[in-house]
């Protein structure tokens, strides 16, 4: 009996563009991974029972969620390098005065984008944005009082990732790995799954929960990878070798 404590992290070798890249993309909180067997079954004259069944096919399917919001996981997606600089929304709480409040940032905010509520968190739609692209006037209804304001503002050293219509899936290797203390011997054991190829199914689920780190979810499909020793999953089971601490 053996007990493996913690899900452990998961890393892919693909292709972008012309270069491999060896990706350590999720620490995962959760994987579920399927194989499934198609069976060819030789039958005789009559068809009723077969002489002989072949399995000429094994494929299954993964599903990973993530502990952790690691962005590279992105490229998998098809989506390429990143570029720098976007648009972020952030919120900030402003005391009015003279009938306006001053954004903080130096950037200040991106026109037509601002957005506020009161004190009671109940929207406000009496506002004018100035062409400063600072201050935001006639809010003399809330003099003294506090109100939140919502925008986006302009951030050069974002890291943006784009998804399009028409990127490709991504083939990749995938080794997913757990570390962790066997009770019957205090060894510390390493179990490893090797996914010789996957394709990424084109969902990317992200669950948000109020209170909890937003966690993303990535589906792929096993597929034959068309070696010759036709392995298209593979388990491994070790004492973990000594490392420097």
């Amino acid at each position: 009996m053996k007990l493996l404590r913690g899900v452990g992290v998961a890393r892919a070798k693909y292709l972008l563009s012309t270069v491999w890249r060896f990706l350590t993309f999720a620490t995962m909180k959760e994987i579920n991974l399927g194989i499934s067997a198609e069976d060819t079954r030789q039958t005789g004259g009559d068809r009723l029972f077969p002489l002989d069944i072949l399995t000429h096919t094994k494929s299954g399917r993964i599903r990973i969620m993530d502990a952790q919001l690691i962005f590279e996981a992105f490229e998998m997606m098809g989506s390429g390098s990143s570029v720098t600089g976007g648009n972020i929304m952030v919120s900030e709480p402003l005391t009015v005065a003279s009938g306006s409040v001053t954004v903080t940032p130096a950037a200040g905010f991106v026109a037509d984008t601002v957005s506020l509520t009161d004190e009671d968190n109940d929207p406000i739609y009496s506002y004018t944005e100035n062409a400063n692209g600072t201050d935001v006037e006639d809010l003399s209804a809330y003099e003294g009082t506090q109100v939140r304001v919502y925008y986006e503002t302009t951030i050069a050293a974002a890291t943006v990732y784009s998804l399009h219509n028409n990127d490709e899936p991504v083939y990749f290797e995938l080794v997913h790995t757990s570390r962790y203390r066997d009770p019957n011997d205090s060894l510390v054991k390493l179990f490893q799954t090797r996914m010789k190829r996957c394709r990424l199914l084109g969902n990317f689920e992200t669950n948000f929960v109020h209170g909890e780190f937003s966690s993303p979810v990535i589906e792929a499909e096993l597929l034959d990878p068309d070696n010759v020793d036709r392995v298209v999953v593979e388990y491994s089971f070790a004492n973990e070798p000594t490392l420097a601490t």
